[in-house]
């Protein structure tokens, strides 16, 4: 009897602990708000949409804010922003010393807020931008214990892996020979002759004109032809000469 009566306890130990944990998951079920993102609410852009990771190069992150029909509508000036990155550093564009991974900015007159961000590790950087007083004044008038309402955007930048830029290799130049310098004298060139060379002529034949005999004289010795010769005895020396008479 003591057994079944210990057994009995143990069961009804169990079944109240089940009961009572199925019931604090429904209240803790129950406390979990519905949350809304309001996206409309604010503008974001980049340029350039990716940049290399080399820690210098940076996107500008330009956030334009608006404020809701409730609340009267239209660029919301001088309105706090909250934005955050999970890979780089972001950096106000007006404040450089206000920088992290995390920063608070404010919204200009025309309702413009700026960061830059730089990475020097590759990959995908995601952007989250609230502007948590403006959550604050829709909550006030829309909010209950089922409903938060939050005012978020975002956007991604992506980083590259930089280039690497080779270094300059020095070349040592082979040495080149002198470049021989020519001659400034002139090469004299030979000026040709303006007088023509004599060409060998050959004299043309005169022609022989016929002879025309002379009639003899009186006298002349006209006809057969004898030899004479003179010899003078009164010198050692003699001439001899032939002589052709003709007697008429």
């Amino acid at each position: 009897m003591r057994e079944k009566r210990a057994v009995r306890g143990r069961i009804t130990a169990i079944a109240v602990i089940a009961i009572a944990f199925f019931a604090f998951s429904d209240v803790v079920t129950l406390a979990q708000p519905n949350i809304v993102e309001l996206r409309d609410l604010i503008k974001v852009s980049v340029e350039p949409a990716s940049i290399p990771a080399d820690g210098v190069s940076t996107s500008r992150i330009e956030i334009a804010v608006f404020s809701p029909e409730m609340l009267g509508g239209g660029p919301a000036a001088h309105t706090e922003v909250y934005v955050s990155t999970d890979l780089g550093t972001l950096r106000d564009a007006e404040n450089e010393s206000n920088s992290g991974s995390e920063i608070t900015l404010f919204t200009n007159d025309t309702a413009i807020a700026v960061a830059l961000l730089s990475a020097d590790e590759p990959g995908k950087a995601n952007i989250t931008v609230r502007a948590p007083s403006i959550e604050e004044a829709i909550n006030l008038e829309l909010g209950n214990e089922s409903t938060v309402y939050i005012v978020i955007n975002s956007t991604t930048i992506t980083l590259l892996e930089p280039e690497v830029t080779p270094s300059p290799t020095e070349v040592t130049p082979s040495p080149t020979p002198p470049t021989p310098t020519p001659s400034l004298t002139p090469t004299p060139t030979p000026t040709p002759s303006l007088v023509p060379s004599p060409s060998p002529l050959t004299p043309s034949p005169t022609p022989s004109l016929p002879t025309t005999p002379t009639p003899p004289l009186p006298g002349t010795p006209y006809g057969d032809a004898y030899d004479f010769t003179f010899t003078n005895t009164n010198s050692n020396a003699f001439a001899k000469s032939n002589t052709k008479a003709i007697w008429l």
